[in-house]
C-alpha cells in the first residue's frame, strides 16, 4: 500500500474577492514636465551659487571712475585700479574670481587692450590668499 500525506492548509479564500494586483508602475502624482523643470532649475541655483563664491570682487566703472565695489579688495590695490582706470575714458565692469591660486579678471565694456594689460598685471601681483583677507564692502 502506497503512503499518502496530506497536508492541510488552511481554509481557502475566495480570489474573486480579492481587489486587482496593483501595476508594477504608477502614474507620479507630479507630472514629469514639472519635476524635469525643477531639476534643471535646482541645477542652474546651484551653478549660479557655486560661481558666486569664485568672485572676489566686482568693479563697476563710469568714464574711468570707479562708480561701485563689491566683494573683498584691498584698499592699496582699489588705489592701483582707480589709477590705472583714471587716464582712460572706461566703462563698464571689472570681476575678479579664484582660479587656483591666483585672481582672473573678467572684463566687460569698453576697455582698451593697453589698460586691460594693466589691469591684469596690477591684480596678479597679490595672491589670492592676500586679496581674500581684505574686509568686505
Amino acid at each position: 500500500m502506497p503512503l499518502t500525506i496530506r497536508v492541510f492548509m488552511g481554509p481557502v479564500e475566495d480570489r474573486s474577492a480579492r481587489r486587482p494586483a496593483e501595476p508594477a508602475f504608477r502614474e507620479p502624482k507630479v507630472p514629469t514636465w514639472i519635476a524635469i523643470v525643477l531639476l534643471v532649475g535646482l541645477l542652474g541655483l546651484l551653478g549660479w551659487r557655486l560661481g558666486k563664491e569664485r568672485q572676489i570682487f566686482a568693479l563697476r566703472v563710469e568714464s574711468g571712475e570707479v562708480a561701485s565695489v563689491r566683494g573683498r579688495i584691498p584698499q592699496g590695490l582699489l588705489a592701483d585700479l582707480q589709477d590705472v582706470l583714471a587716464g582712460s575714458r572706461s566703462s563698464g565692469t571689472v570681476v575678479a574670481t579664484r582660479d587656483a591660486d591666483r585672481a582672473q579678471l573678467d572684463l566687460r565694456g569698453s576697455f582698451p587692450p593697453e589698460v586691460r594689460q594693466r589691469l591684469r598685471n596690477v591684480v596678479g601681483r597679490l595672491p589670492v590668499a592676500k586679496i581674500l583677507s581684505a574686509p568686505r564692502r
